[in-house]
């Protein structure tokens, strides 16, 4: 494709694959890859993205104040009083 040596250009992404630790890092070199092209806009897909668990925050308001430097929680605000599967009973 375009005259391009693939096999050097593959040889030289493949030294970057021991620094891969997701699948995002794999996405950008593959992409930078496909830039040496030099034709169009590339892109490279999501592929296989490992999941990720849910981590619920929560729903803590509060005022402070400062306090010798540091800073000292003055009141604690109720959860979601407009959402009833969260309101502060």
């Amino acid at each position: 494709m375009t005259g391009h040596n693939w096999r050097k250009i593959g040889d030289r992404y493949e030294a970057l694959l021991p620094w891969v630790a997701h699948r995002s890092d794999l996405n950008y070199i593959i992409g930078e890859m496909i830039a040496e092209l030099s034709t169009s806009p590339h892109l490279c897909g999501r592929g296989d993205q490992p999941s990720k668990p849910h981590v619920s925050v929560g729903m803590l308001g509060a005022d402070f104040e400062p306090d010798g430097g540091y800073f000292r929680i003055s009141k604690i605000y109720p959860g979601e009083n407009w959402n009833d599967s969260t309101r502060r009973r």
